[in-house]
């Protein structure tokens, strides 16, 4: 799944979760599933093989809601190929270089 060609904008990031053993990073969102009428349900953007996840923070009231994904490169590696991203959200923004990602439910 290519996360900067789904529509993340508006999504709530309510918690992130980095499991070190087996290098996945975890984002539990509030996931809009229906604008017009406000609906959200709560999903997992999952990044798997992750190398790095660079935050840049500010302070902002409650929590940080996702603005846009983009692709900043396609990187290529001595093992697999990995991605970078730039996820810009309304509390700064993210780098992520990762190999796969997927949307799951929570």
């Amino acid at each position: 799944m290519k996360p900067e060609e789904l529509g993340f904008h508006d999504s709530v990031i309510l918690e992130v979760v980095e499991n070190t053993k087996d290098d996945i990073l975890d984002f539990i969102l509030k996931y809009p599933i229906d604008w017009d009428n406000n609906k959200f349900e709560t999903k997992t953007l999952r990044f798997t093989d992750y190398l790095i996840h660079h935050v840049n923070h500010y302070p902002c009231a409650g929590y940080p809601t996702i603005l846009s994904i983009e692709l900043i490169e396609d990187v290529d590696t001595y093992k697999f190929p990995l991605r970078k991203i730039k996820m810009v959200t309304t509390s700064g923004d993210r780098v992520i270089v990762y190999k796969d990602a997927e949307l799951l439910k929570k």
